[in-house]
């Protein structure tokens, strides 16, 4: 079938096939006066393809084209929009105030990021509440921890690293009432010494009284390790 009978055949039934666009002409700006003279100071450009403006369809392949680009661009903003972010963008939580209320995870980004958990920080961070059970305007993390009665984040902060040091006794009397056997080994294995007559808070009795309001099993543990002979 000839070409031009193809054409005439296309057009009654008004199939328009994807033509290859045509690069339109410039426009030349010229100012009043200025004649043949190509004006300078103003852009004389309108470049691209016409494709469309003259009513003939945009190529598929200039589709498809477009069409991989928005999907890779979409692609990429969802990428961003689940990628994990920081807890904090602009002002941090204290660590303290953390603590206090018992976001582990959030004290897990300050122990990424390579904070001192050894250093003492203002107690006002903490709230109203740390005040009421410690003295002086500054607290060391576990110290807080221990204070609160926060065992888990106790255990997770001499995890991270901090030094147990003078917090020993009440954190193994708080990990009596509260913890495992499994952590009272853990404090044990790092230099905690387990004695079951040693005293507790004011009225709580000793070790072996709190462990023995834990379980049985804790009972035994205490014993086991508190006949330990320390080196």
């Amino acid at each position: 079938m000839g070409d031009g009978r193809g054409r005439a055949l296309r057009a009654l039934a008004g199939i328009r096939l994807p033509t290859l666009g045509r690069r339109g002409a410039r426009i030349a700006r010229r100012e009043e006066g200025a004649g043949r003279v190509p004006v300078t100071d103003e852009p004389r450009r309108e470049a691209g393809c016409i494709v469309g403006r003259d009513g003939n369809p945009i190529p598929a392949t200039a589709l498809l084209r477009a069409a991989r680009g928005s999907f890779c661009l979409l692609a990429a903003l969802a990428v961003l929009s689940c990628r994990e972010v920081p807890i904090w963008t602009s002002a941090p939580v204290p660590l303290l105030q953390a603590i206090a209320e018992g976001r582990t995870a959030l004290v897990g980004e300050w122990v990424e990021s390579g904070m001192d958990l050894d250093a003492p920080r203002p107690l006002a961070d903490a709230g109203p509440a740390a005040a009421e059970r410690l003295d002086g305007g500054t607290a060391r993390p576990l110290e807080l921890a221990v204070a609160l009665d926060r065992h888990e984040m106790a255990l997770f902060l001499v995890r991270a690293g901090a030094a147990i040091g003078a917090m020993a006794g009440r954190l193994l009397c708080l990990t009596a009432l509260e913890g495992t056997p499994a952590d009272v080994e853990f404090l044990h294995a790092r230099g905690v010494p387990v004695d079951p007559a040693a005293p507790c808070v004011p009225d709580s009795g000793t070790v072996a009284d709190l462990a023995a309001r834990n379980s049985d099993e804790m009972v035994s543990t205490i014993a086991a390790l508190g006949a330990v002979p320390r080196e």
